[in-house]
């Protein structure tokens, strides 16, 4: 490990720092050993070096070195905060409070909460916990099975979900395909299969794009850095045939191809190649860089047809792609005064604050906590052509306030392509919606039926409880 504790210093300004946490934490943990029957002490040292890879800073690398230490030895935190300063101390503290997550959500309220509210309060909280969920994932083979299906089931209703809203791609990637594995064994193992005897027809349509697409790039003098096909995984495969209700055998776009730009006019021009050179398919043209996700996803995505196979492709500069990686980590050191970059993403955390806060039933808060975490989103515009992201099954009330309370609260009727809709319309990408407000319109009980999303319920149920139509 000494080898690799010099890797962990390497770049950091404070070393002393990370020396005396790994130190603390080595004695602190000495006789412990993990499933593995491997010392525990390498659990907390693999989690900081994934922190390390994220860019994280000596605090946070530190904390990771400390997070076990409340919950597994029972060190107090006034002893971590006498040896370490309030900061550190407050993460470790916040990380045992959120420790242990099951997979029934329903019965997990509290602890949802309690990570709910540490997630708000401070990101790197949840970036933490994640390093060390990866790290469990990584080792979860040494659990008795149930353990491992529970461990699996907590991951994919959760964990993953919460990666990929900070943006945390690569950890969402691997969480969910370890944890596919474990609970889906037999369809992993079919799914497996069938890319394995793919693999040599899929493995030529990369080699053959990748120099096509190079060629015609250098020809026409496009700047690029690179051009890297591959595989889809098995969850991704499961995923498409899933949704599409087609055997397994018709699923032909198992192949993706991204490209690395220079610049942002870069990927613009790499599009106008690629529709030049193979044939679009119809409606998969998506342009997440003019309208970036919420958790600042930003990329050209487009589906050709390639000889008799389908290919999708990314296009991206090399900053896009870092930050479709690693989220909010990749921007840390550049994080605003409020802690947060992003202003999307920071008004995500806050509304997710904001709504569970409220007294609603278990009920409601599984409902709130699903829908914030759903993986799907819709771009939608206003009259003036700004952007409001919204998750699928947003309907006009919903945007009527995400756009302001006072203009939800005040509803009337809503415009959607300057076409009367009801309350009840269910928004899709692109549309651009006007809202009529009257000064005597106000929210009714069957509002909250209507309102998909958390943040709206919480306002319409706001209302309704200052004017005493609810308790």
């Amino acid at each position: 490990m000494e080898d690799s504790f010099e890797k962990l210093l390497n770049g950091y300004r404070n070393t002393t720092l990370i020396k005396k946490a790994f130190e603390f934490a080595k004695e602190k943990h000495a006789g412990q050993f993990r499933k593995s029957g491997e010392p525990f002490i390498v659990h907390p040292f693999r989690v900081a070096m994934e922190l390390k890879k994220w860019d994280m800073d000596e605090v946070v690398v530190s904390a990771g070195l400390l997070h076990d230490l409340i919950e597994d030895v029972q060190v107090n935190e006034n002893k971590i905060k006498e040896l370490f300063g309030e900061e550190i101390a407050s993460l470790v503290s916040s990380l045992t409070k959120i420790k242990q997550i099951v997979p029934d959500i329903s019965r997990e309220v509290e602890n949802l909460r309690r990570l709910i509210i540490a997630m708000s309060k401070d990101i790197r909280v949840i970036i933490i916990r994640l390093a060390d969920k990866l790290d469990n994932m990584r080792t979860i083979e040494f659990l008795p099975p149930e353990s491992q299906i529970k461990f699996s089931k907590a991951i994919l209703e959760v964990y993953a979900p919460i990666a990929h809203r900070i943006g945390m791609n690569i950890v969402k990637n691997e969480l969910e395909d370890r944890a596919f594995r474990i609970l889906k064994k037999e369809k992993y193992e079919e799914l497996k299969r069938y890319i394995e005897k793919m693999h040599p027809h899929s493995t030529k349509i990369i080699k053959e794009v990748e120099e096509r697409i190079v060629e015609e790039l250098q020809r026409k003098k496009i700047n690029f850095l690179k051009v890297k096909g591959r595989i889809k995984s098995p969850l991704s495969v499961f995923r498409k045939f899933t949704k599409r209700k087609v055997p397994l055998e018709e699923i032909q776009d198992i192949v993706a191809v991204r490209i690395i730009t220079e610049d942002i006019s870069d990927c613009y021009k790499v599009l106008a190649v690629l529709h030049e050179i193979y044939e679009p398919l119809p409606q998969t043209f998506t342009d997440y860089i003019s309208f970036p996700k919420i958790n600042m996803y930003q990329s050209i995505h487009t589906t050709c047809k390639v000889s008799n196979d389908i290919v999708e492709f990314q296009i991206r500069t090399e900053e896009m792609h870092r930050t479709a990686e690693l989220g909010v980590a990749a921007h840390w050191r550049y994080k605003t005064e409020e802690g947060i970059p992003a202003k999307g993403l920071r008004e995500w955390l806050s509304s997710f604050y904001e709504w569970q806060m409220e007294k609603i039933s278990k009920e409601e808060f599984v409902k709130n906590l699903k829908t914030q975490l759903s993986y799907d989103e819709i771009y939608v515009l206003t009259p003036k052509g700004d952007v409001k992201r919204l998750i699928q099954g947003a309907t006009v009330l919903d945007f009527a306030y995400a756009v302001h309370t006072d203009i939800g609260n005040h509803f009337k009727g809503a415009l959607v392509n300057e076409k009367m809709v009801p309350i009840s319309y269910v928004l899709k990408s692109g549309e651009k919606v006007k809202i009529l407000t009257h000064p005597q319109a106000h929210p009714t009980l069957d509002w909250l039926k209507i309102a998909h999303t958390p943040q709206a319920r919480y306002k319409i149920r706001k209302y309704l409880k200052e004017v005493g139509k609810i308790k």
